[in-house]
């Protein structure tokens, strides 16, 4: 049975090693959210430590990296007592929502089962550290448009294979007292910038924007479903609720990380062909529809705010013009014609 004591019964100080300097451990620092927490992180006084399923991927992150595979539970126990860290900031997962319809099996494997294994790990340490979970907004699923609060799980509508990984790690950390008092989740909204990887709505956007403006690719633009809305904040805001958060967030509770604006999908590609100043046809791909869509994602992030002070501060007109100059660099140009020659 659940328990039912109040978050605010779960002390820090109960897990602190007895110092005050925070080692941070990131796990999938090599993923596109994590290598901008690590860069953040290493501005702050906390000693950090990223853990990589393949380092041949890592060689450009200047922070102690250990090998991990969070599906191998006796993996996470090692990397545990190696780094012994105070503070875990988990991302590593399986985040492509659409790539989950046809690999819901892989999916369920790396962010339920490897996640159990994680904070099974930090459960058995004599000092657990403070781990904030990261979900997601896609766990909500189906709603009326208006800006949403931390629904309870029996309210959690997920639609994906992927939503349904993320609110089944909730259901685990609900149900296990002892993983309730050393974590915190978030439900995040979507969030974007330079670095993201194609799979993602912009990424997939400014990657064909760049490709077109150097001459190395037809002016059409192949796009996805266009009629959505998004609560989008940039990755650098995000990342910076995360630190705050694993100092703040109150043990055993969720918080929305999101903007509590939405913005149309049709708006982001609207902008981002202007400041690409090409000509371009957009035609939409039907290989790029997801098979269920949910029509408007919004977060209502008072909680986070009461909680840490956060607030977002990039404007999202800025976040779209790093996303395509990272794109348009020389070196990115030339990795996309060697991906695709």
């Amino acid at each position: 049975m659940p328990d039912t004591r109040s978050p605010s019964r779960f002390r820090r100080s109960e897990r602190s090693p007895g110092n005050d300097t925070m080692r941070v451990l990131v796990t999938g620092a090599d993923g596109f959210v994590a290598r901008h927490a690590v860069s953040l992180l290493q501005t702050s006084r906390a000693e950090v430590v990223g853990s990589v399923l393949n380092q041949d991927d890592a060689k450009d992150i200047s922070v102690p990296l250990q090998r991990l595979d969070i599906t191998d539970a006796a993996a996470c126990r090692a990397v545990l007592r190696a780094v012994e860290p105070t503070h875990v900031l988990h991302l590593a997962a399986q985040s492509n929502v659409s790539w989950s319809f046809a690999h819901s099996e892989e999916t369920r494997r790396v962010n339920v089962e490897g996640t159990r294994n994680l904070l099974e790990a930090c459960a058995a340490r004599v000092h657990p550290p403070v781990v904030v979970v990261v979900g997601s907004s896609e766990e909500y699923g189906p709603n009326d448009g208006r800006p949403l609060p931390e629904l309870p799980l029996v309210a959690l509508r997920p639609l994906s294979p992927y939503a349904e990984s993320k609110v089944e790690v909730e259901r685990l950390i609900e149900a296990e007292p002892r993983f309730r008092a050393f974590t915190v989740r978030t439900r995040s909204f979507p969030h974007f910038g330079p670095g993201q990887k194609p799979g993602f709505f912009t990424a997939d956007v400014a990657s064909q924007l760049a490709a077109i403006a150097a001459g190395d690719r037809p002016p059409v633009l192949r796009v996805g479903n266009l009629d959505v809305v998004r609560d989008y904040t940039d990755v650098r805001d995000v990342v910076r609720a995360y630190t705050l958060l694993l100092e703040r967030g109150v043990l055993g509770e969720v918080y929305n990380v999101g903007s509590g604006h939405g913005v149309a999908i049709r708006e982001l590609l609207d902008e981002l062909i202007r400041l690409a100043g090409v000509r371009v046809r957009v035609e939409q791909d039907p290989e790029k529809a997801r098979p269920t869509e949910i029509p408007a994602l919004i977060g209502d992030s008072a909680k986070l705010r009461a909680a840490t002070g956060w607030a977002p501060i990039i404007p999202l007109s800025q976040t779209l013009q790093d996303i395509l100059a990272w794109w348009r660099t020389p070196e990115r140009l030339v990795a996309e014609r060697q991906a695709h020659s």
